[in-house]
């Protein structure tokens, strides 16, 4: 159970913020400053963290349940909650904008590459922006290739206007890479031949 406490400074009085204490995912516990002068805040801080880390000790920690905790936790106290951005309403978004501003032919081809991204994420797209993954494209594309049976040359021209609404997003600060980028796609097809080729030689 998380627990708050304040700290003695070396002159002897004690600090004015509450620190926390409570256990890692790895079973060990950890003192942590909540930097808060309010005991309730610092409390829901201290069990928002214990949270935390239960769920990373089970493997259910996600991006989206962190967002979940946190947001719970400043409702708690009082606090602006996060905006959650997902994947779908930003895709959407971006489909509305470029079908105001593009002949109704491109406008269709960027309309039939979201379509069939969101549908092949299923739930996912409801998940923040953030969650999507260069493997969320990979399955997109062996789907494209497999079981819509489009040409190669189709399919990397969607892939070209996936990459698109990702690039605005990381320019706009919202992500850190574009899952869509060549370069992304790229490291993650050499690491799957990696682990391929590794798995081939590996003896029983």
């Amino acid at each position: 159970m998380a627990t708050v406490f304040r700290k003695e400074n070396p002159n002897g009085k004690n600090s004015p913020f509450w620190y926390a204490s409570f256990k890692r995912a790895d079973g060990s516990w950890i003192k942590k400053s909540t930097k808060e002068t309010d005991r309730g805040k610092a409390l829901e801080m201290a069990l928002a963290w214990q949270q935390g880390e239960r769920d990373a000790a089970v493997g259910t920690l996600t991006h989206q349940r962190t967002l979940e905790i946190l947001n719970e936790t400043l409702r708690r106290t009082g606090e602006a909650t996060i905006e959650v951005i997902t994947a779908r309403r930003w895709l959407r978004d971006w489909l509305t904008g470029k079908e105001k501003a593009t002949k109704e032919r491109t406008a269709a081809e960027y309309r039939t590459t979201i379509n069939s991204f969101l549908e092949q994420l299923g739930d996912r797209a409801d998940l923040s922006l953030e969650s999507i993954r260069s493997g969320d494209v990979l399955e997109w594309r062996e789907m494209l290739t497999t079981k819509k049976k489009l040409h190669p040359g189709t399919i990397n021209n969607r892939i070209k206007i996936l990459r698109m609404p990702f690039e605005v997003a990381r320019e706009q600060g919202l992500l850190r890479v574009n899952p869509a980028s060549a370069r992304m796609l790229q490291s993650l097809l050499v690491t799957e031949e990696q682990k391929m080729a590794k798995g081939t030689f590996t003896a029983d």
